[in-house]
């Protein structure tokens, strides 16, 4: 409960801040990405200290500080209204963000057997797929009815039921002072931190700017199309959870690489409302296989008091192409248009896939047997 209130609240503003800044602020595609990917800055911050965070206070209370940023954070939106105040805001929320991230992932695992680590993953991100699937349709009918205003204190309103549920947690999640990790990166994250660093590099784009790009084709909103992306990644985690282990990591993120491709091209090619619909399904699919099963890799072999530090390894990557890929899709797609930005979105992926192979492949050939053997 906790993670769905925490990403309905971040998916509310989802398709309402590119459209503030180009709106509003009367800024191009380059401003809108680097608004919308400053959060990583403040990620890339504070994810060194999360596993002795982790460590020292247990992950329930990352969870509940996370909530609390993002609840300050977008109150903080409201007399914004400036792109450095809005940038200001995201680096600061982007602290909230990677606590809470790494806190959840590292409670499922921790909750789970180790040849299931990728099966428990899965499972606690459909509760935050659920808040993606809601959050959009929630943001664009408070834009719609209430401004910018109303929708910036929903969004609040929900990190706060964020910070409720976590700290309704009880239990199993206490400090471990006498267990804390020796290091702040952990080398186990590298490989599937490089490899999910680069193939969401097409993703993050996706997500940023089909909030303009559905005004391009003349559409009312773009909330369905984010509900019909969530919605393909929770069938797939909530009914195929344990795809991610039977797999293994390699084939797992293998295929979920050129799913997503597969979904880049059909959206540029097509130029059509149900080419954007059906491209959704497939970049959907890859996203709810490719976490899950890196997520995995990056803490096959790792100790349990270096396990939140190697998830924030994995994750750093990640907060490295939330911050660059909205830059760089928007300076494509001011160079061209939205078309091809999306299909030369379709490189990163297919470019990942090769590093499956070169990076992890060669490090993990056991729990690909064991991958093979349950299959």
């Amino acid at each position: 409960m906790a993670s769905l209130f925490y990403f309905a609240a971040n998916a509310t503003v989802a398709p309402v801040l590119p459209r503030f800044v180009k709106e509003e602020l009367g800024r191009g595609n380059t401003v809108v990405g680097a608004v919308v990917g400053a959060g990583a800055i403040g990620a890339l911050l504070v994810r060194p200290s999360l596993g002795r965070l982790s460590a020292r206070y247990g992950t329930r209370v990352l969870i509940v500080a996370g909530s609390l940023v993002g609840a300050v954070g977008f109150v903080g939106h409201i007399p914004a209204h400036s792109v450095m105040a809005l940038v200001g805001l995201r680096m600061f929320m982007g602290m909230g963000q990677a606590a809470s991230l790494v806190s959840a992932t590292s409670m499922a695992m921790e909750l789970s057997p180790p040849e299931r680590r990728g099966e428990a993953t899965a499972y606690v991100l459909v509760g935050s797929q659920v808040g993606l699937a809601m959050g959009p349709m929630l943001g664009e009918f408070v834009l719609n009815h209430s401004g910018y205003r109303m929708v910036w204190l929903t969004a609040s309103l929900g990190m706060m039921s964020s910070m409720a549920a976590g700290l309704a947690i009880r239990g199993r999640f206490e400090r471990v002072l006498d267990a804390a990790p020796s290091r702040a990166f952990h080398g186990a994250g590298l490989g599937p931190g490089l490899v999910i660093g680069v193939g969401h590099l097409g993703f993050i784009g996706f997500n940023a700017f089909v909030p303009l790009y559905g005004r391009e084709l003349e559409m009312g909103g773009v909330a369905p199309v984010f509900l019909l992306l969530s919605l393909t990644v929770i069938a797939i985690r909530a009914f195929g959870g344990s795809l991610p282990d039977r797999l293994g990591p390699v084939r797992g993120a293998a295929l979920a690489l050129v799913l997503s491709a597969i979904g880049l091209v059909t959206v540029g090619a097509t130029h059509t409302v149900l080419g954007l619909y059906l491209g959704a399904v497939g970049i959907g699919a890859g996203s709810a296989l490719l976490f899950p099963a890196l997520a995995a890799a990056a803490t096959t072999n790792v100790s349990d008091r270096d396990r939140t530090a190697a998830l924030a390894t994995f994750t750093l990557f990640l907060d490295l192409t939330i911050g660059l890929a909205p830059v760089v899709n928007g300076a494509m797609a001011s160079a061209f248009d939205y078309r091809t930005m999306f299909i030369a979105a379709a490189v990163y992926p297919l470019a990942s896939l090769v590093m499956v192979f070169v990076v992890m492949a060669r490090r993990l050939p056991g729990l690909e047997r064991r991958a093979a053997i349950a299959t």
